[in-house]
């Protein structure tokens, strides 16, 4: 048996016990062991307030991958369980993040508006010398 072989196999062995483990663990918490998961994707994550680097820091590696329904050849979906979402978000530390997001979006928002304001400003001003010089240069 090749290297590769010896890997996937032992890859397949490892995400076997993993699945048990869970299993398990659904049991221990009084959910029925056939239990379920709901899972949520990245985009459900950010409509609940969840940034890239939040979901990183907070929630770590994804409960699931499965394909992508609208490209298959797309990079898999990036799945976490609602209930460990759920769990997360109750957390103090979450919260004080989340708040501190929220400040910081705004703030770049402003900024945003604010830079967006002078470019505007600037196009108009020099959108007036434009129209003069030429008008200056086609007498």
């Amino acid at each position: 048996m090749g290297a590769k072989a010896e890997k996937a196999k032992e890859k397949a062995r490892k995400q076997g016990k993993a699945k048990k483990q869970a299993t398990e663990d659904r049991s221990a918490q009084g959910r029925p062991a056939d239990h379920r998961p709901f899972f949520l994707g990245r985009s459900s994550l950010r409509r609940r307030g969840w940034t890239d680097s939040g979901i990183l820091r907070f929630l770590g590696e994804p409960d699931a991958l499965a394909p992508n329904p609208v490209v298959p050849s797309a990079a898999r979906m990036r799945l976490y369980d609602e209930e460990r979402v759920v769990r997360v978000e109750a957390t103090d530390g979450w919260r004080q993040w989340r708040t501190q997001s929220e400040h910081r979006r705004e703030a770049n928002r402003v900024r945003a508006e604010e830079r967006a304001q002078r470019h505007a400003e600037q196009i108009a001003k020099y959108g007036k010398y434009a129209e003069m010089a030429s008008h200056v240069a086609n007498r």
